[in-house]
């Protein structure tokens, strides 16, 4: 069994630090874009909620990760306040992966979490704008 974790924190957004994270507790499928992990559906369970510390982590618990081999596959999301109109989304994945399927690691990185961290800024910004203009 192979274990492992890594982070990457995002440089600071422009978007109000005080947004709670929502209470979801059922779990969810996600799709991949263009099956760029080597599949196209996994099922996910929020298993920690914390909007006081604004953290929330999910677990991989059905086909995608599991299917290629990963015993774990947990993604951590964190929301770092900077100031009043900035904050830092610090992400971090950690996963175990039977021996024979430590090839399948490259599959474990922080492309699709950078990516949701855009969607998210974004949404934010558009949002606050909206807010500002009102």
């Amino acid at each position: 069994m192979v274990s492992t974790s890594f982070q990457n924190a995002f440089a600071p957004l422009s978007v109000p630090p005080c947004l709670p994270l929502h209470r979801r507790r059922s779990s969810s499928s996600r799709h991949s874009p263009n099956g760029s992990h080597g599949f196209t559906v996994h099922k996910e369970k929020f298993t920690k909620l914390d909007n006081e510390k604004r953290m929330k982590e999910l677990e991989v618990i059905g086909e995608g990760y599991l299917d290629l081999g990963f015993t774990l596959f947990r993604v951590r999301f964190e929301i770092i306040e900077k100031d009043n109109d900035s904050c830092i989304i610090k992400s971090t994945i950690e996963y175990d992966v039977k021996e024979v399927a430590v090839a399948n690691t490259s599959y474990a990185n922080t492309d699709l979490v950078a990516k949701i961290a855009k969607v998210t800024k974004n949404y934010l910004i558009k949002n606050k704008a909206t807010e500002n203009a009102a």
